[in-house]
């Protein structure tokens, strides 16, 4: 068997910039996730986040967080079931 190296993609491809800048908003996004004590607000890369009383506070947050980026928000339940993007 002979081993192929696969050129790399065009950078200008169509489909490679929406994939980039999909996976962009999504580093740059937050999360809003739902648990016992409350609605934590956290980045995709943090395992830690901020603790808020309600779910609105929490969305309230993280808008004024992403106003500074292109992120998005994600909102997930307490089974982790995604339940809203914003």
């Amino acid at each position: 068997m002979t081993h192929t190296t696969l050129a790399k993609p065009a950078k200008a491809n169509k489909q490679i910039q929406e994939y980039l800048s999909a996976v962009d908003k999504g580093m740059t996004g937050r999360f809003v996730m739902q648990n016992g004590k409350g609605w934590y607000l956290r980045k995709p890369s943090d395992r830690t986040g901020t603790l808020f009383a309600t779910k609105d506070e929490a969305i309230t947050k993280a808008k004024q967080e992403l106003a500074k980026t292109k992120g998005e928000l994600f909102i997930f339940n307490n089974n982790g079931e995604l339940i809203g993007r914003q």
